[in-house]
């Protein structure tokens, strides 16, 4: 990406949908006042940590990668509200999902996904969870206490 990009203080939304990104530039968390961050259908394979000093994004949405794994840091972004990972290669979910606190939808579906952490069960703001297509085995006493 050049440089250009992050020469826009008051920024909110990047989107850098359908490109052909394989990693992201660390001047993106440069980005301090972006809302949502559109990086769908890209050739990403990992998502650098310095992501989550993003302290404004509501909306991540990773959809149509190669990522295998999400930093856990992603979900101390203060902000989060939704998550879009589906169609990836992600088969586990890193700890520190319950730091998400605002978390209201999480879009999970075509990954490689075989079990659920059990402090899913602490994300008491999620409303939409889509899980399909995925490899699952069984789901947390956590979650499904939280979907009741």
């Amino acid at each position: 990406l050049p440089d250009d990009v992050f020469a826009f203080p008051l920024l909110r939304r990047l989107d850098l949908s359908e490109n052909r990104l394989q990693t992201l530039p660390s001047k993106l968390a440069c980005c301090t006042l972006l809302e949502e961050l559109d990086l769908r259908r890209n050739r990403l394979s990992s998502i650098p940590e310095g992501l989550a000093g993003l302290s404004r994004v509501t909306k991540l949405l990773l959809d149509e990668n190669r990522l295998e794994d999400l930093p856990g840091q992603i979900f101390s972004m203060e902000s989060l509200t939704a998550i879009q990972c589906s169609f990836n290669k992600l088969s586990k979910l890193p700890p520190g999902l319950s730091q998400a606190v605002k978390l209201e939808s999480l879009e999970l579906s075509d990954n490689k996904i075989e079990e659920l952490p059990d402090e899913m069960g602490k994300l008491e703001k999620l409303r939409f969870l889509e899980l399909e297509r995925n490899c699952l085995k069984k789901i947390p006493a956590s979650l499904v206490t939280l979907l009741m």
